[in-house]
C-alpha cells in the first residue's frame, strides 16, 4: 500500500569526514538535540537513528593511510545520546584521512550501507557487519546500519565534493569494480532513500551526482524533484529536516 504519512524511519547519517568538512559536521553534531531529532520526531512517530562517514581509498592517490572508504559508527538505536557522541567524535577527531584527490567514495559508503558486506579493495580493510537477532521483529534487520526491517531506510549524505565511480562513469578507481549502478540496486533492494545536503565548499561539481542517486533511489518531492539540498556550513541541519520532512509527508511512499 502507498500512504503519504511516514510513520517509522531509521536515519542514518552518512557523512564526508575530509578535512574542509568540518564545519558542516559541527553544525549538525551542535544542532542535533535542539533542532534536529525534535523535528524528526514530531514529524514521523517512530524514528531512530544511527552514523557512519566516510573518506576516500587508501590508495594511489585517492586517500592517504588514514583514510577509508566507508566507517560504521552507531547502528540504529533509540539512543540519541551514543548518536550525539558519535557526531561529536566526527568533527571533533583529528584522526580521518585527508581524502587526498578531489572526489571522495560515495558509491563505496552507499554499497556498504545498503549491503553489510567487508570490503578488502584498494587496501581498505572493512570487515562484514554482523546484525544482531530481534526475535520480536517481523524479520532480520538489514544493511551495515542493520535497518530495522519495517522502517523505512533513510541515507543522509553531507559532503562537498564529487564521486568516485559515480552515475555517468566520472572518476573512476582502477582497484575496485562496486560502480554506482550496483549501489543504487542494493539501496532500492532495502527499499532504502537516500537525500543529502551538498555543502558549497569549492563549488557544485558533485551536486549532479547527489540530486541523480536521490531520484533514483525515490527520494524526491511531490513534483518529482531531487530531495538535495545546497547549504553553506552552518545550515546543513535546517536542510536535512526540511528534506526529511518533505519525504515523510509529501511523497508517496510504499509502507508495507
Amino acid at each position: 500500500a502507498f500512504g503519504t504519512t511516514l510513520k517509522v524511519a531509521d536515519v542514518y547519517f552518512l557523512i564526508d569526514t575530509t578535512g574542509s568538512m568540518s564545519s558542516a559536521i559541527q553544525n549538525v553534531a551542535t544542532s542535533l538535540a535542539g533542532t534536529i531529532v525534535p523535528a524528526l520526531r514530531s514529524t514521523i512517530p517512530d524514528v531512530q537513528m544511527g552514523v557512519g562517514h566516510f573518506n576516500d581509498m587508501p590508495y594511489g592517490d585517492y586517500g592517504d593511510t588514514a583514510d577509508m572508504p566507508y566507517w560504521h559508527n552507531v547502528s540504529i538505536t533509540l539512543d540519541d545520546s551514543s548518536v550525539q557522541t558519535a557526531l561529536n567524535a566526527l568533527w571533533e577527531s583529528p584522526f580521518w584521512g585527508s581524502g587526498w584527490d578531489t572526489p571522495e567514495s560515495h558509491v563505496t559508503a552507499l554499497y556498504l550501507t545498503a549491503t553489510g558486506t567487508s570490503f578488502y579493495d584498494c587496501s581498505a580493510s572493512i570487515p562484514p557487519q554482523s546484525c544482531p537477532a530481534h526475535p520480536d521483529e517481523i524479520g532480520p534487520r538489514r544493511g551495515y546500519p542493520c535497518f530495522r526491517p519495517d522502517a523505512l531506510p533513510i541515507v543522509v549524505i553531507v559532503t562537498d565534493a564529487p564521486w568516485h565511480n559515480g552515475p555517468t562513469g566520472e572518476y573512476l578507481y582502477d582497484c575496485s569494480s562496486i560502480n554506482y549502478a550496483n549501489a543504487v540496486t542494493e539501496l532500492n533492494g532495502i527499499g532504502g532513500r537516500m537525500l543529502g545536503v551538498f555543502v558549497d565548499n569549492y563549488g557544485t561539481e558533485g551536486l549532479p551526482a547527489m540530486q541523480q542517486a536521490a531520484i533514483d533511489t525515490g527520494a524526491v518531492d511531490a513534483m518529482g524533484g531531487a530531495l538535495i539540498e545546497e547549504a553553506v556550513s552552518g545550515a546543513v541541519s535546517t536542510g536535512i529536516v526540511d528534506m526529511i520532512a518533505t519525504l515523510a509527508t509529501a511523497t508517496p511512499q510504499d509502507v508495507n
